[in-house]
C-alpha cells in the first residue's frame, strides 16, 4: 500500500488543536466552499461558506 500526502510539510503549530482556525485558508487546507445559497452564509458576498478540510 502506497500512501501519498498532499501539501507542504506542516508546521509544528498544526499539532495544537487550538491553532486549527489559523490553518484555514492556508496551503494546509483544500479551501473548499459550499454552493451559494440565499439563506446561508449571509455575511459573505458570494453566499458560499468555507468548508475546512485538511490535507
Amino acid at each position: 500500500v502506497l500512501l501519498l500526502e498532499a501539501g507542504d510539510e506542516e508546521p509544528k503549530a498544526a499539532d495544537v488543536p487550538a491553532f486549527a482556525p489559523m490553518m484555514q485558508g492556508s496551503n494546509l487546507d483544500w479551501n473548499y466552499r459550499t454552493q451559494p445559497d440565499k439563506n446561508s452564509c449571509r455575511s459573505r458576498r458570494e453566499r458560499g461558506c468555507r468548508w475546512a478540510r485538511g490535507k
